[in-house]
């Protein structure tokens, strides 16, 4: 499939006047509609998991219309994201020489910088069709700011995520800012100022704190970086490599000395596709680092926060996202779903209230 791709995109360059000799743009358009073409293949099963099966029970989540435009909006991500993204890889595969390695660790922390600041407070917003405006004063204003103080937590401001299409919302609490910022904003979901009490969302509000306080997005992104270094380091092996682009079917001619990007990007892309199997190993990682975090946060709520109204709040929150109840730790092992079922994170809070657990977070507060 992948050799087919690679002659298509010849031919539409070609038919569209486009010297098929430009190899990096032809790479680009390679990896473009290889993309699509994968997402295409998935919409049937998607669609069907997301759309019509919650409608058999009469779970509501999404209507065909909101999926097709986050679908739209996943298409319109590709174009904006993984167009230069691939660009910046195509070219410091072909201009880095023998620093390819650091050229790709340093475009990769580029990127993630740009993740972790333009696009939560700029970008995801508009693709959720959300604006954020601030928390006006009130009682609930002056319990988060106190929380703040007491856990010394940078907030710089409270605002609170409007939707501007007529789907309902779901309550979160979520931290806006990098890892290594001294200011931070707390985002509330619009559904806590109408279905929530003040006690619960000031508990959901502490579990963000404690993501914070125990710099969960720091260890995540350190542990990305690691991945990062032994996967590039593996993937590059297969660099020089003519007989992994021959086992895909590619015709070996168009690999000439002068065209060196052409096996450097396309090997570099087949290698992923061959060391895939390896990606579950890092998935199984983050599962268990989220699974960690999830309940070190819930563990520090419940010691600055009050643990009745943290409970009430999750239970009141999974049954409007509808989460999964299945608790088989092997399937959620295997679908590498990282967050702790609503069941095993009030039992870690029974725990916590019985002192079957030593609460470590009391500590400094």
């Amino acid at each position: 499939m992948s050799a087919s791709i690679w002659e298509a995109t010849g031919w539409a360059l070609d038919h569209a006047g486009i010297n098929s000799t430009h190899l990096m743009l032809r790479c680009v358009l390679w990896d473009l509609l290889s993309g699509i073409l994968t997402m295409l293949l998935n919409h049937p099963f998607y669609f069907y998991k997301d759309v019509v099966v919650p409608a058999r029970h009469d779970r509501k989540e999404t209507t065909s219309l909101r999926w097709l435009r986050a679908t739209m909006a996943n298409y319109l991500w590709l174009v904006l994201v993984g167009v230069p993204s691939a660009f910046g890889v195509a070219w410091t595969l072909e201009k880095a020489e023998d620093g390819v390695m650091p050229g790709l660790m340093l475009f990769m922390m580029i990127l993630q910088i740009l993740f972790l600041t333009v696009v939560p407070g700029v970008v995801m917003l508009h693709f959720n069709n959300k604006k954020a405006d601030p928390l006006p004063p009130g009682v609930l204003h002056n319990r988060l700011e106190t929380l703040a103080h007491k856990t010394g937590f940078p907030l710089e401001g409270l605002y609170v995520l409007c939707d501007k299409s007529t789907e309902s919302t779901r309550g979160d609490v979520s931290s806006r800012g990098p890892p290594w910022s001294r200011w931070r904003r707390l985002l509330l979901d619009g559904a806590l100022l109408e279905d929530y009490e003040v006690d619960q969302v000031v508990a959901l509000a502490a579990r963000t704190i404690g993501n914070w306080y125990h710099s969960h997005t720091l260890k995540c992104l350190i542990m990305l970086q690691v991945n990062i270094f032994i996967y590039l380091s593996l993937v590059l092996s297969f660099r020089s490599s003519r007989a992994l682009p021959l086992a895909f079917g590619f015709n070996l001619d168009v690999f000439t000395p002068s065209q060196r990007v052409v096996p450097a990007y396309i090997t570099f892309q087949l290698a992923q596709t061959v060391l895939y199997g390896g990606v579950h190993l890092y998935r199984w990682l983050c599962f268990y680092m989220t699974r960690r975090c999830a309940l070190e946060a819930d563990a520090f709520a419940a010691a600055v926060a009050d643990t009745k109204s943290l409970r009430t709040a999750l239970i009141k929150r999974s049954s409007e996202k509808m989460d999964p109840i299945c608790n088989d730790w092997l399937y959620v092992m295997v679908q590498h779903d990282g967050a702790p079922r609503l069941a095993e994170r009030l039992e870690a809070l029974d725990q916590l209230s019985e002192g079957k657990v030593d609460v470590s977070q009391k500590k400094n507060l």
